[in-house]
């Protein structure tokens, strides 16, 4: 982790400000979930894009959400409830902490969606996966991502490139 940070520091020495366009665009992919929230702080700072999965999520709900994790949506409930799922009320604790400017952040939510949150104005956005019967799903996240960024890249506002990401991890995953 230390390494990472200090990658980014090398190319984004501060947090930016985001009044002018900025080159590199920096995009973080948070899986672990023993990495300790406070250790990403400064290194989400510096990222335009972060994408945290879902075991990250479950792994440190508890420390973002403390009693209220209990009570937070688990996957598998209505798509209307989006909204009070675990990954969005975890993705809102901690832009809580983080003090960002200006990110999206997502967090792809295997068969049932993906979710995003934008900050600085908080609002966050949801997308259902493709409903498919997957027979290995190795490669998906990673193909999410890279779909993710190719959208936001060429022009792409978040509900639209999640819309492109979860079609495209979705087609990625072979079917029975």
């Amino acid at each position: 982790m230390p390494g990472v940070l200090q990658m980014a520091s090398i190319l984004r020495p501060e947090v930016p400000d985001f009044r002018v366009p900025l080159t590199p665009i920096l995009s973080v992919e948070v899986e672990k979930p023993n990495l300790e929230v406070a250790a990403l702080l400064p290194l989400l700072q510096r990222c335009d894009v972060a994408f945290f999965s879902s075991d990250f999520m479950r792994g440190r709900a508890s420390d973002l959400l403390g009693e209220e994790a209990a009570t937070a949506s688990a996957p598998g409930q209505s798509n209307q409830n989006w909204r009070a799922h675990l990954a969005v009320k975890c993705l809102q604790a901690l832009a809580a902490k983080a003090n960002c400017r200006q990110a999206l952040w997502i967090c792809p939510w295997g068969a049932f969606g993906a979710f995003a949150l934008e900050l600085p104005d908080g609002e966050v956005y949801f997308e259902r996966a493709l409903v498919v019967k997957a027979v290995d799903s190795l490669g998906a996240g990673d193909t999410f991502v890279a779909a993710s960024l190719c959208a936001l890249g060429n022009g792409a506002d978040p509900q639209q490139a999640l819309r492109c990401a979860c079609a495209v991890a979705g087609k990625k995953v072979p079917c029975a």
